[in-house]
C-alpha cells in the first residue's frame, strides 16, 4: 500500500456512517499506515452491479443489479452472519 497508494473501496452512504461493500481490512491496513483511502461513494438509490464483488453468492442473489440501499441491507442481514 505504501508503495501502490491509497486503496481504491466502494462504499454506500447510509447516513451517519458508510458501510464498505468490500475491502474493510485495506481499510484498516490503510489506517495503520495513516494513508487515506479513495472512497468511491454510492447514494442508497444508485444501482450497483454485483457481479463485481467476490462475495457475491446466487443463491442468495437473485439478480445482478440492485440498489445500493438493498445490497448494504443484505451484507448486514443475518444471512451473512459469520460463525
Amino acid at each position: 500500500m505504501a508503495q501502490r497508494g491509497a486503496p481504491k473501496i466502494d462504499v454506500v452512504d447510509c447516513g451517519g456512517y458508510c458501510m464498505a461493500l468490500e475491502g474493510s481490512h485495506r481499510l484498516a491496513a490503510a489506517d495503520a499506515l495513516g494513508i487515506v483511502p479513495d472512497l468511491m461513494i454510492y447514494e442508497q438509490d444508485q444501482l450497483l452491479d454485483i457481479r463485481r464483488y467476490d462475495w457475491l453468492d446466487a443463491h442468495i442473489w437473485a439478480e445482478t443489479i440492485y440498489s445500493a440501499r438493498d445490497v448494504a441491507g443484505e451484507l448486514c442481514s443475518a444471512h451473512q452472519a459469520v460463525a
